[in-house]
């Protein structure tokens, strides 16, 4: 992922491509790439998971 963080146009295609590993993403670990990425929002379906508080 880190190779594509300057180009939100491949960012998005390597996520799509990789759909399966990315939709089971946790929230912690969404919000981890978001920081590495620099970016406010992964593009794609990652991290729309609430965190749930135990």
């Amino acid at each position: 992922m880190l190779r594509y963080r300057n180009s939100r146009e491949e960012l998005t295609d390597y996520i799509n491509q990789n759909k399966e590993f990315f939709q089971h993403v946790d929230y912690e670990t969404s919000q981890a790439m978001k920081a590495f990425l620099n970016m406010k929002d992964v593009p794609g379906k990652v991290g729309q998971k609430e965190a749930v508080n135990s």
